[in-house]
Parts: C-alpha cells; structure tokens; sequence
C-alpha cells in the first residue's frame, strides 16, 4: 500500500498575501488558525490554538483573494511539505513546515455572518470548492519569508 500525504483541517484565516511570481504564477500564502478545547485535570477549560502556514496555487490563490479575508473559515485539504534552507546568516540549517492546499472550502465568514444576523437582506454565500493545481513550480524561500 501506498503512503498518502493528505491532510485535512478547518480553522479560520490569520493572514493572507497573494503575490505573483516571475511566470505569472499567482501564489497565495495565509496562515489559517485551528482551535482546540479541552478540560485539564482540575476541570477548567483549556483553549489552545494552533497556527498553520498554507500555500494555494494559480486559480485557487485567485480564489481565496476574492473570497476570503482574516477571519473567514476554511476547510483545507493539503499535502505537507518541509522546505529547508540554510541560514545565510548562520550557517545553520533551517527548515519550515507548509501546507500545500489541493482543495478549499470556504464555509463562512463572520463579516457576513455578523450581517446577516443584524437583519441584513443579502443571501449568505454558499460554500465553493476550488481544485489547486497538480504541478506546482519550486519557491525560493529567504529568512525574511519565513513568519518565526
């Protein structure tokens, strides 16, 4: 049997920046928060909250700049990838987890919800699904790219 390097979660958009690549390319990169809760052993609620750095190609990265802002929820199907680099810097060798999205979902968005709920006439936006392109093309990474 073969591996699968599939992952799937849901959480709500952090950051996005679209950029476009000396091909013409559209990238989109956007960090997407995922949110946990729990009880300890006293009992008390923990909430913690996890951030991931994704990555959507052509059309989808086109997609979600027309579709999503900061605070919107997604469901994202993605393959892992670790880039690594060297730290021109230091020497030292330095590695970044990215989510590659293969397919977006967007489920909704709280500006439209906090709208509709003030009595607003406009009909909410059904969720769409975008397909990311196979063949994705390489991505230089610098230190200055990398959020931590």
């Amino acid at each position: 049997m073969a591996d699968m390097n599939q992952c799937n979660f849901t959480g709500r958009i952090g950051s996005l920046e679209l950029r476009y690549i000396p091909n013409g390319s559209a990238i989109m990169q956007f960090s997407v928060a995922i949110g946990e809760s729990r009880k300890d052993d006293s009992g008390q609620w923990i909430d913690k909250t996890t951030w991931v750095r994704c990555e959507a190609w052509g059309g989808s990265a086109e997609y979600m700049d027309r579709n999503a802002q900061k605070g919107t929820q997604v469901r994202i199907t993605a393959k892992v990838e670790v880039k690594e680099w060297e730290d021109k810097q230091t020497g030292q060798k330095r590695s970044s987890t990215i989510f590659k999205a293969k397919e977006i979902q967007i489920i909704g968005n709280r500006k439209e919800s906090n709208s509709n709920q003030a009595g607003s006439q406009q009909p909410a936006r059904q969720p769409q699904q975008q397909q990311a392109p196979q063949n994705e093309p390489p991505m230089d990474f610098s230190d200055s790219d990398i959020p931590f």
